[in-house]
């Protein structure tokens, strides 16, 4: 990322992701396909918070706030009138998603935020 380029240090003190997350993080992408398919029928929610806490998904609440988040950001969903509706008919790719692009890079460099 940009921090990198312009602070050498910067994570320098960072322990590496734990193993057993590394898993997790190779099943993003079907995470975030699932996650979609059920919000085809929108769900209320005023942000991707609360949407998260009414999506009935087998999911962890990070992840549910992680790909919703990732949808506002591509376009494919829109928070309006309390509720979290897809936008029918757009068509991204998820590496479009400056969010998605962070986590990634974070995998490959075996770190994750906040995983200490």
């Amino acid at each position: 990322t940009f921090r990198h380029d312009k602070f050498a240090d910067y994570q320098a003190g960072r322990k590496p992701m734990p193993e057993e997350l590394r898993p997790q993080m190779a099943m993003l992408r079907e995470v975030l396909g699932e996650i979609y398919r059920a919000l085809r029928g929108g769900c209320a929610g005023e942000d991707s918070v609360s949407a998260a806490a009414g999506l009935d998904v087998g999911f962890s609440m990070p992840q549910r706030i992680f790909a919703l988040e990732v949808f506002a950001e591509l376009g494919l969903i829109r928070f309006e009138r309390g509720s979290a509706l897809p936008v029918r008919g757009k068509k991204t790719d998820l590496q479009r998603s400056p969010l998605y692009r962070a986590v990634r890079a974070l995998q490959e460099r075996g770190t994750a935020y906040g995983c200490e």
